[in-house]
């Protein structure tokens, strides 16, 4: 899954977006609905402008308890969390930013091939 909002939100909010889907069993995209698969990636996008970038050092700590809180919730679909940031919305269309959530997509698919 991935998601896309604006560094400014609490972690609160942030939280939301991630425990609302924890225990979905699907999830919808356009007008379609899709069942969820047993381990679910979370990548957040977060769009902090450079002169904010105080922002996103404050994201480190809720990053860490996000994370600890689905390694802690066995029945949760979603297993790993990861943030990444750009500093206008739509930065992950050009490279080098696409690449590496690129980069990161391949490397969660091949961690999950060679798990089974």
């Amino acid at each position: 899954m991935i998601g896309e909002t604006d560094a400014n939100h609490k972690p609160a909010h942030l939280y939301g977006k991630l425990g609302t889907p924890k225990f979905a069993r699907y999830v919808k995209y356009g007008d379609d609905c899709y069942p969820m698969a047993n381990c679910v990636d979370f990548v957040q996008i977060l769009t902090a402008p450079s002169d904010r970038s105080f922002k996103l050092k404050q994201w480190e700590g809720p990053m860490t308890t996000f994370q600890r809180d689905l390694d802690e919730t066995p029945n949760g679909r979603i297993k790993r969390y990861q943030i990444f940031y750009e500093q206008e919305s739509g930065d992950f269309d050009q490279p080098p930013n696409q690449q590496e959530l690129l980069d990161h997509v391949r490397n969660m698919l091949l961690a999950e091939q060679n798990s089974n």
